[in-house]
């Protein structure tokens, strides 16, 4: 059932936390821990239409948050090796130091994707093997080789499409486009809402940016991913409302932390 409400109240506890909603961070350096954001460090002078499309590194911004919260070294080594194989096109066997247990590879797993929502073909692990001093990970693609690059490509379309024409303004004049972009162009999928097992792309970016439909997670997905990439800090939340799961984001706004719910924005014209 697509929820209707008038206003979100909430505590977060954490900024980053692990769900199951119905609803590459790369480094060529040797170093454990990763890159700050551009994010961050870039000016809040906001390029054109035509830069945002030619200046493949803010297009490419990344944040790492959710791995900020890991306190757990072999959670974060895990985290690392993931940034390093997750582009490949079939699903890898990874190698992390430590004999990890499935918390604790949930926990990396969770925190790569919450940082990326660009991956929207990694879906989880499937596969654990600790071996002494080490683990095998196998992780799990919902999609690979030749599918998953033409799926990626559809993708980079879709997204290249949003920001050819991200209006130049303030932080609220773009982050406001991009919440009209979505919920103009995307439909609650009611039916995958129903479903405890994910069918399709529901709980990703690409569900609400290529297939145009999601549920909460992919509102949430897609909306941090083009903030991000509009030079917007955006992070994914996640709790509980009416007792179910649910996803929204929080976002900076002219320096202050606001939240926002793309779902729950998405009223299709009702009340």
């Amino acid at each position: 059932m697509k929820i209707y409400k008038t206003a979100l109240v909430c505590l977060i506890t954490c900024a980053v936390a692990f769900f199951g909603c119905s609803c590459s961070l790369t480094d060529d350096s040797e170093s454990s821990e990763p890159k700050r954001s551009s994010i961050i460090e870039k000016s809040v002078t906001t390029p054109s239409a035509q830069d945002v499309e030619n200046d493949k590194d803010y297009a490419d911004v990344k944040t790492d948050y959710a791995y900020e919260t890991l306190t757990d070294d072999y959670v974060k080594e895990l985290y690392m090796r993931i940034a390093k194989s997750v582009d490949t096109v079939y699903a890898p066997n990874i190698t992390t130091t430590g004999s990890l247990s499935d918390y604790q590879i949930t926990q990396a797993v969770e925190a790569y994707k919450n940082d990326h929502p660009e991956t929207f073909w990694l879906k989880g692990s499937s596969l654990f093997v600790p071996y002494g001093d080490t683990t095998s990970v196998k992780l799990d693609y919902t999609v690979q080789n030749d599918k998953l690059i033409a799926a990626k490509k559809k993708f980079n379309i879709a997204v290249a499409s949003v920001l050819k024409n991200l209006p130049s303004g303030n932080d609220f004049e773009r982050e406001e486009y991009i919440n009209n972009y979505i919920i103009d162009n995307c439909k609650y999928d009611d039916a995958a809402a129903e479903n405890d097992d994910v069918q399709g792309n529901e709980n990703d970016a690409y569900g609400a940016l290529v297939d145009g439909k999601a549920v909460c997670e992919g509102y949430a997905r897609a909306f941090q991913l083009l903030c991000n990439k509009a030079n917007i800090d955006c992070v994914l939340l996640s709790g509980t409302a009416d007792s179910d799961n649910h996803a929204w984001n929080g976002v900076k706004i002219g320096g202050d932390w606001y939240q926002i719910d793309i779902t729950w924005n998405d009223t299709d014209g009702e009340n």
